[in-house]
């Protein structure tokens, strides 16, 4: 009775497991073209990948409500774009825009970290200005790759959020 027991949950770890590479996958290809659609509608821009999150949506929602703008859902992966005058948030197979924020909307940014149950996620904190008020829009960005589905380090996060900013504002940025 035991070997079935311990035969059945070894199978089912199994059938998990595999589950688990499967959606993995899926992200993976999903990016891929999403990335390919970015540089094709976007092609100075600067490009980083992020994942969805429930925080991201409510930020959005109460920035929507001020700034009297349609914002879209994340989904579990999407993409930060980065262009002289703009901070986009775009996702999908076609870089579908979700979110478009001014250079005069993106006050600043900050590093700091999300968690989810035992997990913690590096995360862009913007300073997003709507109406009279400022709000911090969460972006757990992943990195460096624009493929990657790994949180990003704090120092590149840190990094690559300055470059953001700066991109938006029409700075130069360093190599």
């Amino acid at each position: 009775m035991t070997s079935y027991i311990i035969c059945g949950g070894a199978g089912f770890l199994m059938l998990v497991a595999a589950g688990v590479a499967i959606i993995l996958r899926l992200a993976k290809v999903t990016l891929r073209k999403q990335v390919l659609a970015i540089s094709g509608r976007f092609p100075q821009a600067l490009s980083t990948s992020a994942q969805g999150a429930l925080v991201t949506y409510w930020a959005l929602r109460r920035i929507a409500a001020v700034d009297r703008s349609p914002y879209g859902r994340t989904g579990s992966v999407y993409s930060l774009v980065a262009s002289r005058g703009h901070l986009t948030i775009v996702r999908g197979r076609e870089a579908k825009v979700l979110a478009d924020f001014t250079a005069e909307q993106v006050a600043d940014v900050r590093v700091d970290t999300t968690s989810v149950l035992l997990a913690d996620y590096t995360t862009l904190f913007f300073g997003i200005r709507a109406g009279d008020r400022t709000f911090e829009l969460p972006v757990r960005v992943n990195g460096p790759m624009a493929t990657s589905l790994r949180t990003a380090s704090t120092e590149w996060a840190k990094a690559r959020g300055d470059a953001i900013v700066k991109t938006v504002r029409g700075e130069s940025v360093g190599t």
